[in-house]
């Protein structure tokens, strides 16, 4: 077993469980259509099983087409943008699941790829760290319209699904688009949500396919559906795409694919708990209501689970078989796997490792110490200047104790072995 293909015990917790429930406190409701888990999403994309799934040499058939929901932010051509994103060696791809962590692994990267030096002091930015996408709380390439003047005119209408919409984006993601975010100083950084073969970006594997045509030509078809607004995507390369991306040929893969991978797990009961408290409490609770089935029986939804991003089952499987791509035959590997318990429980190690992985020299006493203050929970939500405190919560183990019963529990590791035997991450 390699060290990056920690088994799933990891990921899955004891059945032990308290059936104690949390104290009768005032809580904070979810505002309508801002959370990632109230049945209240209305935006959904269908993928169609033609798109880009596997290698020529795969032999397994694509999967079949599936209703993906969506986060009210989503922009399905940023989403391609990034499928199709030319990458260079250096490159590192943050993919983590809802409440998994995502906050967290991009404030450490981005402390050890580009803010604190190896005697432990915050190194010179070439301009303020608030004015680089992902320095002070991920930028997420699916997020950001493309360039400006398309995040002026808001074309799909994301500003408006929510209250005072644009502040609400820039508080989460900052007021950035996808041009600054693809030119930021290397080693570049893009932490997201999207996961697997499918979405994540092409390059980043082997077996990238380039249709022979004659350069300066393009053909189109319809990939994604969103709303009944359809857009096309490219399905070839063409002259203008080629001079318009800095050292394109430079970044070109492989057969091996190209960029870096880090993958972030945490307890899937653990990442339950914390997307029911996401934005506030949903409206059918725990266990459920009149207004829906509450956040359990919501997640355990395997084909119709109307929570972003979908079923957290299938997120990590399809994740799984992404990491066993990019480990076979690898050296050194390009993908690692980071669990939120082990960050929590051995900062140091993880940091270490993470070091390594990134192809950096050995870590200093000093810059360790310099980083892991400052990822630290208590520097993350307390920053004054950051966008961390949007999605920080906790931060702990085992919170999901104060929600589950005892049959709750067992329900739950029921659906986790049987949806993920033989996963291996």
């Amino acid at each position: 077993m390699r060290e990056t293909r920690v088994i799933s015990s990891k990921v899955k917790s004891s059945s032990s469980s308290s059936s104690s429930k949390p104290s009768s406190q005032p809580v904070k409701m979810a505002p309508p259509n801002t959370g990632s888990n109230p049945p209240l999403y209305r935006l959904r994309t269908h993928v169609p099983s033609g798109s880009r799934t596997t290698s020529p040499t795969t032999t397994s058939s694509p999967p079949a087409a599936r209703t993906i929901p969506l986060p009210w932010w989503f922009l399905p051509p940023s989403a391609h943008r990034f499928q199709t994103l030319p990458l260079h060696p250096d490159d590192v791809i943050i993919s983590s699941g809802i409440k998994m962590g995502t906050t967290w692994m991009n404030r450490i990267l981005s402390l050890l790829l580009h803010e604190v030096g190896d005697d432990g002091a915050f190194l010179p930015d070439p301009v303020q760290r608030d004015d680089l996408p992902n320095r002070r709380g991920q930028t997420y390439p699916e997020a950001c319209y493309a360039t400006r003047a398309l995040r002026s005119r808001d074309p799909f209408g994301i500003f408006s699904r929510v209250p005072d919409g644009r502040t609400a984006h820039a508080a989460v993601f900052g007021d950035f688009v996808g041009e600054e975010l693809e030119g930021q100083p290397r080693p570049r950084m893009f932490a997201t949500h999207l996961f697997g073969r499918r979405f994540l970006p092409a390059r980043l594997f082997d077996g990238w396919e380039e249709e022979e045509e004659e350069e300066g030509e393009e053909e189109e078809e319809s990939a994604w559906s969103c709303e009944g607004v359809e857009w096309k995507r490219r399905k070839v390369r063409t002259k203008e795409s080629q001079t318009a991306t800095p050292n394109y040929d430079r970044a070109r893969p492989s057969n091996s694919g190209t960029g870096k991978l880090v993958l972030v797990l945490r307890n899937a009961k653990d990442a339950l708990s914390s997307l029911h408290h996401f934005r506030g409490l949903p409206q059918d609770g725990w266990s459920g209501n009149r207004h829906g089935p509450g956040s359990f029986r919501r997640f355990l939804l395997l084909d119709d689970c109307p929570n972003a991003m979908g079923c957290a089952f299938s997120w990590i499987k399809e994740s799984d078989e992404a990491v066993e791509a990019l480990l076979d035959g690898a050296s050194p590997p390009r993908a690692l796997v980071v669990y939120y318990e082990a960050l929590v429980r051995d900062l140091p190690g993880q940091l270490r490792r993470l070091h390594s992985f990134l192809g950096l020299p050995p870590l200093t006493d000093a810059k360790l110490s310099a980083v892991r203050s400052a990822c630290s929970l208590s520097s993350m939500s307390g920053s004054s200047t950051g966008r961390f405190r949007q999605t920080t919560r906790k931060g702990g183990i085992g919170d999901w104790k104060r929600h589950f019963d005892d049959g709750q529990s067992r329900e739950f590791d029921a659906v986790f072995n049987r949806v993920l035997n033989g996963v291996g991450c």
